[in-house]
């Protein structure tokens, strides 16, 4: 870790390509917590903001929508933890297809171990993003992940797929109790963040 708080794996490197809906029911009970700390987020990323009354969001050109969820969602997590790709952000603006999502779920947080689920949104939201209308140029869909799980422990993984190989970046776990608001300001530093890097040919394509 470094004096943020950011996970030493999250550091940019000269390979990545980096990033400069509510179901009722779905979070009853003490899973609760997770939805309020989702909402939270996206409460911080589009409130007004001193001096000019703009949102995080609007600041950092990066669109709110709510996240589409996969064919058959309610038969993938009919037996066992519940799991939701609630929000995500995308850049209208420039024809990008990064995406951020942010996912809630009530899967208990196992460090350094991604869950099948987040692995699933990530793969779910780079199809999406790819057969988007205007993407057509466009190899690789870059998606950073903001998952918020079982007692209120968060982290971000940034992932990638160059062709046949998924690529990953991923932090440490971060707690997201009200008074770690640490935890929240890190959210906001990566949702805020822009996105780089060459999606239109695969890195095993490109000269040295």
């Amino acid at each position: 870790m470094d004096k943020h708080g950011t996970s030493q794996s999250l550091r940019r490197s000269k390979h990545a390509i980096d990033f400069g809906s509510s179901i009722p029911g779905l979070f009853d009970g003490p899973a609760g917590r997770v939805a309020r700390v989702s909402g939270l987020i996206v409460q911080l990323m589009h409130c007004p903001r001193k001096p000019s009354g703009a949102s995080l969001a609007n600041i950092a050109g990066w669109r709110h929508s709510s996240c589409p969820l996969p064919s058959g969602y309610s038969l993938l997590c009919i037996n066992g933890p519940r799991w939701e790709p609630s929000d995500c952000w995308f850049r209208p603006s420039k024809k990008s297809p990064h995406v951020k999502v942010l996912m809630r779920s009530s899967i208990e947080a196992k460090e350094g171990e991604p869950s099948r689920e987040e692995i699933f949104v990530i793969a779910y939201m780079m199809i999406h993003r790819l057969q988007s209308e205007g993407m057509d140029k466009h190899v690789i869909a870059p998606v950073m992940l903001l998952s918020i799980m079982a007692e209120c422990h968060g982290r971000i993984l940034i992932a990638y797929c160059d062709g046949g190989k998924l690529a990953t970046q991923m932090s440490g776990l971060h707690c997201f109790y009200s008074r770690y608001q640490d935890s929240y300001t890190l959210m906001m530093r990566y949702l805020a963040a822009g996105d780089e890097g060459d999606t239109t040919t695969l890195l095993a394509k490109r000269g040295p």
